[in-house]
């Protein structure tokens, strides 16, 4: 976890002298933080999150169910139809939204907790170099 900061750190403080004294410890956190690949995938993680989220609030599709059989010594062949309809009984989709909402508020919390580790990784670095 610490190679990727450290190399971006190592990459953003390998401009000349005189630019390093421009750029200011939080701007290099900013920097830091967006173009970091973990956040990234972590922040997609969130908006996968976010889609579950919205997909537990509809209703179950329906099923439609299609089979047939061919008996080759006769003249006897039959097909089937069968439609399924999902309901929500008992409370299950409810449970289903909490449990998405859950979902969603442990990844936004595993982000926040990610950038506030790796900005304080950058500080130190930072701290350590000018």
């Amino acid at each position: 976890m610490r190679a990727p900061a450290l190399g971006l750190l190592a990459c953003l403080l390998a401009v000349p002298a005189f630019a390093q004294a421009q750029i200011g410890v939080e701007e290099l956190v900013g920097r830091g933080l967006e173009v970091n690949p973990e956040l990234r995938a972590a922040r997609t993680e969130v908006d996968a999150a976010r889609g579950r989220l919205r997909q537990a609030g509809f209703r179950p599709n329906p099923m439609l169910d299609l089979s047939g059989s061919k008996n080759v010594t006769g003249a006897d062949n039959m097909q089937m139809i069968g439609i399924s309809w999902p309901l929500d009984l008992g409370g299950r989709k409810d449970a289903r939204v909490a449990v998405a909402a859950r979902e969603l508020a442990v990844s936004q919390a595993r982000v926040a907790d990610r950038e506030r580790q790796l900005a304080a990784e950058i500080r130190m670095k930072a701290g350590e170099l000018f």
